[in-house]
């Protein structure tokens, strides 16, 4: 469980680094042993087309916008115990200006955790969400134009 008693994590505003944690308890009556962890994280891409820049589908981040990620290769839980899991990202600066320079008041981080065994049907996935800007900014401006006001874009 994450933010509460709910299987997620709300990061709210990110920086380049943010580390988040959240409990798994075993309600087995083994051991159980996660050697396959696995994280994904995801942004919104864009198109430009005449000048124009309009979201696009969502891209994988890579080695190319990840400087860190800082989590257990394996972790294990005690039958009928409860662990803590904590990850720790670290993304490369060039990466967020290069996209603030297009998403202009901010963009979401979103991704997953996944914990896994390789022997086993045991699976755990653990979404989470936070946004690079400053969603409260007194203007809540994060959206800027639509494309239904004059001069919007999608972005």
């Amino acid at each position: 469980k994450g933010d509460g008693e709910k299987a997620k994590v709300s990061l709210k505003e990110i920086g380049n680094e943010f580390s988040f944690n959240f409990d798994v308890t075993n309600i087995t009556e083994e051991d159980v042993n996660f050697d396959k962890i696995s994280i994904e994280l995801l942004t919104d891409g864009y198109t430009n087309e005449a000048d124009e820049y309009y979201v696009g589908d969502t891209i994988k981040l890579t080695e190319n916008e990840i400087e860190e990620i800082i989590m257990p290769e394996s972790f294990t839980v005690k039958s009928g115990e409860t662990e803590k899991f904590t990850a720790k990202v670290k993304l490369k600066q060039e990466f967020l200006d290069e996209n603030k320079k297009i998403f202009a008041n901010g963009f979401f981080i979103d991704g997953f955790i996944e914990l896994d065994m390789t022997n086993d049907e045991t699976y755990a996935s653990v979404p989470f969400t936070g946004f690079y800007g400053e969603w409260y900014n007194g203007n809540m401006k994060i959206f800027g134009k639509t494309t239904y006001d004059e001069g919007g874009s999608y972005l």
